[in-house]
């Protein structure tokens, strides 16, 4: 009695109100996993007993106040908190609704942060979470995409195309497709993007569309190595290091970048990241490495380069090196370029469309434009969609990209501005596609080189933790629902057998036209198109039955020069021409 009166006495009237505050969110996870129902709707209303519910924060309530102190308390309030963010942001589905418990849980975690305490990491301990992280980035990608794959939910564009490309690589060494754009055709006219060649001899061991994916989930996740030396570099904390690893495994855009399935970019994280590194660490010969890596993997990717380079001349004052950068990078990209307009299929300068005036199309043209009027830039950049877009990128950051102490350190922004917000291309301020993971690391490695320059302030250190909180959240909101994915394989899975069985009728040696999502398990042949687009007689037509046809019509293969040689109404249709 002597204690609990002695207890009682201890507490300020302003710990009575928080400890009620905590009692409610504490019970709010428990509660959502127990309900079992949509989290806005009126079943979950419904469900919950209001004086069960009472009842039940009065009993944690009390023992709060006999047993808890306020860092219990505080360290309650923050898991909780998190916790119940990122259920209810995977609960709605929706980005207006996930900015902002992500503000309302980095609120809460500015609030109780001097409560927290100073926390210690081993190296050992962290690098070992480090690398949990990296291996759990991996195996989403690279899980979630093939069951797609085994689903038959991989389209032609991107992922037919890569896979027949690759097919064609492992037996001719050559970069061909016929379904990129109906016929014989170098994937280099389209792209130039040599770097395809290091995942070859993979290829060549396992010969399959998962293959790629799988490689492009262990590719983005090997960016945490860089990025985790260069932390080490500007001597942040084991805990500080293990914050920036943990958003980057669970950043949106690098995410999202792999569901538009299979692309070169892929290779851009952990070798831009590597070349940050080593010219951090004044390593020119593998800097200059690293550099002509990256120039293998697009045409457009020297623009990379270049502004790096630009950073280590203005910002650094290393001329050498970004001298050095700087020409290799001109001179390959006007090359590569030059080439293009006379071997393939030129650069998509059409992307800029809303810079270019006067029927002249060409990206000096865009250039000379900007110089004529720089205020177009921010026009461009700012309209609702590209402001959403700069909410994916910078939030789960915590705005460290943007707190540059160093004005020159602004020229880090401009890969993200010139390839994502000036364009009038949609797919490119969208985080569902890959023209995102150069610019990701662009801002990753300004943050770490903002949040050095402060790294003795207390508001910086409230902000990492708070963006590692949000990242969470933005991760659950965004991506944490393609894990129902797996439950949909395994409630379907002997409909995606059928498809396969059924699909294993096409003879290899004979030429096909095939609905989007069948092309791929098709690829690996020589001749194989999408039906949409494409008006050529082929020995086989695959039709996907799952979904509308479009303008195809099924009866013109029921009845005609072609033979059915297999059927199913809700799945697949085969024919085969006479």
């Amino acid at each position: 009695m002597n204690y609990l009166k002695l207890r009682l006495q201890s507490l300020k009237f302003e710990d009575y109100i928080y400890k009620i505050i905590v009692s409610i969110i504490t019970l709010l996870p428990l509660e959502i996993a127990i309900v079992n129902k949509d989290f806005f709707t009126e079943d979950y209303l419904l469900k919950i007993n209001f004086l069960l519910k009472i009842l039940c924060v009065f009993l944690v309530y009390i023992i709060l106040l006999l047993f808890s102190n306020r860092k219990i308390d505080s360290y309650t309030f923050g898991i909780a908190s998190v916790i119940t963010g990122m259920l209810t942001a995977y609960e709605a589905n929706d980005f207006l609704y996930t900015v902002g418990i992500s503000i309302i849980v980095s609120g809460v975690i500015f609030y109780i942060y001097k409560d927290l305490g100073k926390i210690e990491l081993s190296k050992r301990l962290s690098i070992t979470m480090i690398a949990a992280f990296g291996v759990f980035m991996a195996l989403f990608v690279g899980v979630i995409t093939s069951i797609n794959y085994l689903r038959h939910l991989t389209p032609t564009y991107d992922m037919g195309i890569f896979s027949q490309m690759y097919y064609y690589m492992k037996e001719t060494l050559q970069p061909l497709t016929t379904c990129e754009r109906d016929g014989l055709l170098s994937h280099f006219a389209v792209h130039f993007s040599p770097i395809f060649y290091l995942l070859l001899p993979v290829y060549f061991i396992f010969p399959s569309p998962m293959t790629l994916l799988i490689s492009q989930g262990i590719l983005v996740s090997l960016g945490i190595i860089p990025l985790y030396k260069l932390c080490k570099h500007f001597k942040l904390s084991q805990k500080v290091s293990l914050l920036f690893c943990i958003i980057y495994s669970l950043y949106p855009a690098l995410i999202g970048a792999n569901f538009f399935y299979f692309h070169e970019n892929a290779f851009l994280p952990p070798l831009l990241l590597f070349l940050f590194y080593f010219a951090e660490k004044s390593n020119y010969k593998l800097s200059i490495l690293f550099a002509l890596l990256v120039l293998l993997v697009k045409e457009d990717a020297p623009v990379y380069v270049i502004f790096f380079a630009l950073y280590l001349i203005f910002s650094r004052k290393n001329f050498k090196l970004g001298g050095i950068l700087l020409s290799i990078s001109l001179v390959y990209f006007i090359a590569v370029t030059s080439l293009m307009s006379v071997f393939g299929l030129g650069i998509m300068s059409y992307r800029y469309s809303n810079f270019i005036f006067g029927g002249k199309d060409s990206l000096v043209t865009v250039i000379i434009n900007v110089i004529k009027n720089p205020a177009i830039v921010f026009y461009e950049s700012f309209t609702a969609e590209k402001l959403k877009f700069l909410m994916y990128m910078l939030l789960p950051l915590g705005f460290l990209p943007v707190l540059i102490k160093k004005a020159s350190s602004i020229i880090l922004l401009f890969p993200m501005v010139l390839v994502n917000m000036m364009s009038d291309y949609g797919y490119q301020h969208n985080i569902g596609f890959q023209y995102t993971y150069a610019s990701s690391v662009f801002l990753f490695y300004l943050a770490i080189i903002n949040y050095s320059s402060f790294e003795n302030n207390k508001t910086m250190k409230k902000i990492i933790i708070s963006a590692t909180t949000i990242s969470f959240i933005f991760f659950s909101g965004t991506h944490l629902r393609k894990l129902d994915s797996i439950e949909s394989y395994i409630d379907n899975k002997h409909k995606s057998e059928e498809i396969f069985s059924a699909l294993s009728l096409v003879e290899q040696d004979k030429s096909v036209k095939a609905s989007t999502f069948l092309v791929t398990p098709l690829s690996d042949r020589r001749e194989v198109y999408e039906i949409n687009y494409t008006d050529r007689q082929t020995d086989y037509v695959v039709l996907d039955l799952r979904y509308s046809l479009g303008n195809i019509k099924l009866e013109d293969y029921m009845n005609s020069e072609y033979q059915t040689i297999y059927y199913n109404k809700d799945l697949i249709a085969i024919f085969k021409r006479k």
